[in-house]
């Protein structure tokens, strides 16, 4: 996935469209189906080009919208700052309860651990972070 802040340089509009025409030439993508892409983008106001961006390169490019850019630190996929959450405790239903954390972990690793996590019997779990 590639991340893109919009207050920097990249995140300008011709740089995101630039980027997004690259990624679907590399995908194999018809010139056809690139032009409608292009047109598509830049069909409406900024917020729709990048809602296009992502959803014609199949979420592989996204723009963060003025966040903060970070790596989880289990998998080293960059992801939104905002999207990292940090184990705080458990629920009494069992399910794993995350706070967010500057030094946590992107949704994917938690979706992992909590898999890990399930147990087949009905007595409660533990997993020690």
């Amino acid at each position: 996935m590639l991340m893109i802040d919009s207050t920097s340089p990249q995140g300008n509009a011709f740089a995101v469209m630039g980027l997004v025409k690259k990624v679907l030439q590399e995908m194999g993508k018809s010139k056809t189906e690139i032009n409608e892409a292009m047109e598509a983008m830049q069909s409406g106001d900024y917020d729709n080009l990048c809602e296009i961006a992502s959803d014609v390169t199949d979420g592989f490019v996204k723009v963060v919208f003025g966040r903060q850019v970070s790596e989880c630190p289990n998998c080293q996929s960059p992801v939104d700052a905002s999207d990292l959450r940090e184990h705080s405790g458990d629920l009494p239903d069992g399910t794993m309860d995350w706070e967010q954390s500057k030094n946590g972990i992107c949704k994917s690793c938690r979706n992992e651990i909590e898999s890990e996590r399930k147990c087949e019997t009905t007595d409660a779990w533990r997993y020690e972070v």
